[in-house]
């Protein structure tokens, strides 16, 4: 990226000769997947089922789409509810529990909704529930298997699904093996319904690879097959891949040390990782505790941090499943207890259930660790990548979203609010940290409101995406998308700078971020000396750069749209804040008040970035250009 027209002539005609000399020597990588947004259709697995009378049977909506977003799910009984019941009602999957106490078999319809990018479709299925006294047999009848997706580039990943047909309530045990294409692709170890085939196609020709599932309920087994397509190898386009030698500019790479993160880790700790299990192996490298040790973990999935556990297993968890029927149960009576200007009689309980919740989803990340995600949906849902006191630390290419707090904190004395206390990813008390072309955010930036004694409260589940704190130190920010959150990023979380030792610490850079559906904290700084350059503010609806306590930040060339409400917010006027190149269509607070930042980027030796134009910061930096999965991987 160059400052002016003449230059970036010169780098076009560069970057032509190396993409050029790259394909005549044929240096392989891939090109991304296509990642529109599309529900197709929903079905129900298994299509036909009979239990016993009190018998369970779990039914998995299957759902055909695009994209790597999660559908919502509402499952209900349409007719014969007098002979069954559900749980799980809004899970992928929801379990039919028999009750039926006449003479006579009975059949109960069953219905799936799924909502998907502002799709809806439905799909039904009947379960025949038998007399008291009548016993069906526990058997297999078949099964059959298919792929989330039918072709994969040839470092992708697809989801399969095994669909059994079954009598009763077998417990079915799966095998996964590839038939044939051992060599362009790999298996996931699994003995459930569902697998992560990855591809590792190094040829420059499309290949196709079979496999194998067989479903066995202790007695009677059953296979099946399907094919899917890893495409070939491309040539690299140089300057858009993402690899592990990789090193940071701005703050991170301030020490210039050339085995930044992980690299550098022997093969032995060179990880892919597809599930919440494997991924925390990969964290000890294979021991029993969190590991120091250099490491690399490439991430081929979207990895669920609640390891499957809905927000009532955390009150079970806690050992207070016996005090409340269910999740809601807990809130209706937890809220009936918040009283204005007094703690709730219910606030250990709320603190157990967090507490237990913080202990399965927040990961603890190691020092000397790089995460890259090699997939179009790789990433990390429903948890908090925590990075305390820890160094040496590169998370790349990864979307980490929708870290919600089921159990979020009563602030009864300040805001009057419940405030969710998790981020998407945490830093504190770390150094010579990365976060490079990632998509963070939440689903939808909306609260619920509630109603207490205290009166009409807001029940925030979302909190931070990325926050900086603590002491934190020589960290970079770049590429990455911020979407659908409202208090995106702090940096420096107290005005009091010996308590954490703030003071002369924080340095963090923010460049080349897009900021979309988002309301403030872009970020809010004290302390720190920040720098924040080439960001395009597209869509904010309160205000972009909020400068704190004693803060330092030096603002240069960044994007205001008519849409990025105030592009500054001065809460301390004796901070210092320099403001120069910046493009502002937004007419709200465009001027810095306060004193001068007393520090400039490029005199400080050994810091290294390289500022483009504000105008040409829209083309750069938008949700095409930056964030997970615009760029490739290569190994």
């Amino acid at each position: 990226m160059k400052k002016n027209s003449q230059k970036r002539k010169f780098g076009t005609i560069l970057l032509s000769l190396a993409a050029l000399f790259a394909v005549l020597f044929s240096t392989a990588a891939c090109k991304t997947d296509s990642d529109d947004d599309e529900l197709n259709s929903v079905t129900i697995s298994p299509s036909e089922a009979t239990i016993n009378a009190n018998g369970q049977i779990s039914l998995y909506a299957d759902v055909d789409k695009k994209g790597s977003g999660t559908p919502v799910y509402k499952w209900e009984i349409t007719s014969g509810d007098d002979y069954a019941t559900l749980e799980k009602a809004t899970s992928v999957n929801c379990v039919v529990t028999g009750k039926n106490t006449t003479t006579a078999e009975q059949e109960v319809t069953v219905k799936v909704t799924a909502a998907y990018d502002g799709t809806t479709k439905e799909a039904t299925t009947t379960v025949k529930i038998l007399a008291p006294g009548q016993v069906v047999e526990n058997k297999v009848t078949s099964v059959s298997v298919s792929a989330e997706k039918n072709s994969i580039a040839c470092d992708g990943s697809t989801t399969l699904t095994a669909t059994p047909v079954y009598s009763g309530n077998p417990e079915i045990t799966y095998t996964w093996t590839i038939s044939s294409g051992s060599e362009y692709a790999e298996l996931s170890e699994s003995t459930t319904g569902t697998a992560t085939l990855t591809a590792k196609n190094t040829t420059t020709a499309g290949q196709t690879v079979t496999v194998k599932v067989g479903a066995s309920d202790g007695t009677n087994s059953e296979e099946s097959t399907c094919t899917v397509t890893v495409g070939a190898a491309a040539a690299v386009e140089t300057g858009n891949v993402i690899k592990a030698s990789d090193l940071p500019d701005g703050w991170a790479g301030i020490n210039g040390d050339s085995s930044f993160g992980g690299y550098g880790a022997s093969s032995s700790n060179i990880y892919t990782v597809s599930d919440y299990s494997s991924f925390i192996s990969a964290l000890k490298c294979g021991g029993k505790s969190y590991s120091n040790t250099k490491k690399i973990i490439y991430v081929s999935n979207e990895i669920d941090l609640n390891g499957g556990k809905t927000p009532y297993d955390y009150i079970k968890d806690a050992g207070k499943g016996g005090t409340y029927s269910s999740y809601e149960d807990w809130q209706s009576k937890f809220l009936a207890t918040c009283i204005k200007n007094k703690a709730s009689t219910l606030a250990s309980d709320q603190s157990a259930f967090h507490k237990q919740q913080k202990n399965q989803s927040n990961i603890m990340i190691p020092s000397n660790t790089t995460i890259i995600g090699i997939a179009d949906n790789a990433g990390f849902k429903n948890g908090t990548l925590y990075l305390k006191g820890v160094s040496n630390i590169v998370i790349r290419n990864l979307k980490v979203w929708d870290s919600l707090d089921y159990f979020p904190p009563w602030y009864q004395n300040s805001e009057n609010n419940f405030n969710a206390d998790m981020d998407c990813i945490t830093v504190e008390g770390s150094t010579y940290v990365w976060i490079d072309h990632c998509t963070l955010g939440d689903t939808a930036h909306v609260y619920d409101t509630v109603s207490t004694p205290a009166g009409e409260l807001s029940w925030v589940n979302y909190d931070a995406l990325c926050d900086i704190t603590k002491g934190s130190n020589y960290v970079t920010v770049s590429n990455c998308q911020f979407l659908n959150d409202d208090k995106v990023g702090l940096v420096g979380s107290t005005d009091n700078g010996t308590t954490y030792g703030d003071t002369d610490k924080l340095k963090v850079t923010f460049h080349h971020n897009y900021y979309n559906n988002v309301g403030q904290r872009l970020p809010r700084v004290r302390f720190g000396q920040v720098h924040v350059y080439n960001n395009n503010y597209d869509n904010v609806s309160s205000c972009c750069v909020v400068v704190g306590k004693s803060a330092q930040i030096y603002v240069e060339n960044n994007y205001f749209s008519a849409n990025a409400g105030k592009a500054f917010d001065v809460k301390d006027t004796t901070a210092g804040v320099t403001s120069v190149g910046n493009k502002f269509v937004t007419t709200k607070s465009t001027t810095a008040t306060g004193i001068d930042a007393n520090w400039i980027p490029s005199s400080v030796s050994g810091y290294v970035y390289n500022a483009d134009s504000a105008s040409d910061v829209p083309s750069l930096v938008n949700a095409t250009t930056v964030g997970a999965g615009v760029w490739t991987v290569v190994k």
